[in-house]
């Protein structure tokens, strides 16, 4: 289920969590699941920084594949569906899953980004309600500057007013949706924008801005162990880097709204 205050949550700012969702067993068999494979796959070791040569590795369908992270659908988390989309309102996802890892970049500065900001959309989909989430499953501690995914908190409220019944496919996809938005509006212009705007972390993540009515601003989506946080899949979002001592170690999941 999802408290009163969850459910407020996601629908204004279209991110919420849920607190120590995947059992803590379960997290631990997931991660050394996940460790063997980077080990086989990439030589690296969580245990050993001097191997950890790969900033973002991928290659994992064949593991997702083989059920290691199929933990990942709990009780809690699939209550929490039940209350986004009703009961058997979500279509269960083939294979549970997708690495998405963030190790320690030496020497990066740490700064809202202005390129990679995007939305998790499928064409034919009306955008007028939630149609899906994007799951982050943490296996890590995923601590501030430390790789999490930046959300426009609010956005997808903005893109609803946008596209009222119409699909995305309609609107020219993620890119195109981006143009309309950024085209009336300065604050989401300047985020897009390599240009000059002083303090990135000021104006867009401290400050933020009101849009059409709708508050905006970027969060970044930290967590613990178990903890899964849902995002709509209307949400504009960015990769970040992590400038922490510690590797970023997450699964991710579309889910999506039952037609």
């Amino acid at each position: 289920m999802l408290s009163r205050e969850q459910r407020e949550a996601f629908e204004v700012g279209g991110v919420v969590r849920l607190p120590r969702a995947l059992p803590a067993p379960d997290v631990a068999a997931m991660r050394a699941r996940l460790a063997a494979a980077l080990a086989a796959e990439h030589g690296i070791v969580l245990a050993a920084p001097a191997t950890w040569r790969l900033p973002r590795p991928t290659g994992f369908q064949r593991l997702t594949r083989s059920g290691a992270f199929a933990a990942m659908r709990s009780p809690a988390l699939c209550d929490a569906l039940d209350a986004l989309f009703g009961p058997g309102g979500w279509d269960e996802p083939r294979h549970w899953g997708q690495p998405l890892l963030a190790f320690p970049e030496p020497g990066t500065r740490w700064d809202v980004p202005f390129r990679g900001w995007h939305l998790d959309l499928v064409g034919g989909a009306s955008l007028a309600r939630c149609p899906g989430v994007r799951l982050f499953a943490y296996l890590s501690a995923v601590d501030p500057r430390g790789g999490g995914t930046l959300a426009v908190a609010g956005s997808h409220r903005r893109v609803a007013a946008l596209a009222g019944d119409a699909p995305a496919s309609a609107l020219g996809g993620s890119a195109g949706i981006l143009r309309r938005l950024a085209r009336g509006d300065r604050w989401l212009r300047a985020l897009c924008s390599s240009g000059p705007c002083g303090d990135r972390i000021a104006t867009f993540m401290d400050a933020g801005t009101t849009s059409g009515g709708v508050p905006l601003r970027v969060v970044e989506l930290t967590g613990e162990p178990g903890d899964v946080v849902l995002m709509d899949l209307r949400v504009l979002h960015a990769a970040a880097p992590n400038v922490r001592p510690a590797p970023r170690l997450v699964l991710g999941q579309h889910v999506y709204a039952r037609a």
